[in-house]
């Protein structure tokens, strides 16, 4: 991004850890997580739930619990951050069941 001068904000840095989940590249996922805090920008809630997503079910499980115990101290509520989690969860099994029904 800063060989092209784009100047990304926590929103393309979520939507780019969500699509480094989505390719099964955790080890891309990580560098973007930590990239944010390289920008000078905070993680939000939604930041930490696409972590989480991005490193499920893969051998980055110290890096996945590093980014639970980062969010902890945080200062995001645990309840935010299950709010956001259920919503995520919740639109991406309405999205899968529509293509599913066409």
């Amino acid at each position: 991004m800063k060989a092209r001068k784009v100047e990304p904000d926590v929103d393309t840095f979520n939507n780019l850890i969500c699509a480094a989940g989505n390719a099964k590249n955790p080890s891309k996922a990580i560098e973007l997580f930590d990239e944010i805090i390289d920008y000078g920008m905070q993680r939000n809630e939604n930041t930490y739930s696409r972590m989480m997503d991005a490193l499920e079910g893969t051998q980055f499980s110290d890096d996945m619990f590093a980014a639970f115990k980062s969010l902890m101290t945080s200062g995001i509520s645990g309840e935010k951050f299950t709010e956001i989690v259920a919503k995520q969860k919740s639109v991406e099994e309405n999205s899968s069941s529509s293509i599913g029904s066409s």
